[in-house]
């Protein structure tokens, strides 16, 4: 008896798209907690889970904060989810990025880095997929 091993290659033109959906900064004594929402979508016909994030914010043209995340977030198929991320930093921070918002006449928070996906389905060869990420929410 012959059998036949079919190993199919996820698409590289086809990937995840990420979008910020909100943020809000929040004030303590110590310093500021921001929290940013991101909406994941999954393209494929199979489930896939994110598996790390690494991503530098900014706040207009500051930056303030460096984003790594190892937990994972299984994101089903054909749907998306919503991922919250959290980061805290000392007013010195939040000094320069409001002195760089007032000197644009927009509020602009930007991620640029990348999110890493597990891939594995019926048929298709275990593998990580890295998305770039260079994103702004006005």
């Amino acid at each position: 008896m012959v059998g036949l091993i079919l190993v199919l290659q996820v698409p590289v033109d086809i990937i995840p798209s990420i979008s910020i959906k909100n943020y809000d900064i929040n004030f303590g004594l110590s310093g500021f907690t921001l929290k940013i929402n991101l909406n994941v979508q999954n393209p494929y016909p199979f489930d896939i889970t994110l598996k790390g994030i690494n991503l530098n914010v900014k706040v207009g043209n500051h930056r303030f904060a460096q984003i790594s995340t190892s937990s994972e977030t299984k994101i089903s198929s054909s749907s998306s989810s919503n991922i919250t991320l959290t980061t805290k930093a000392g007013y010195s921070y939040i000094f320069e990025a409001i002195k760089s918002m007032f000197s644009s006449k927009r509020k602009v928070l930007s991620l640029e880095g990348e999110l890493m996906f597990d891939i594995s389905a019926p048929n298709v060869q275990s593998q990580t997929i890295r998305v770039p990420i260079n994103l702004s929410s006005r």
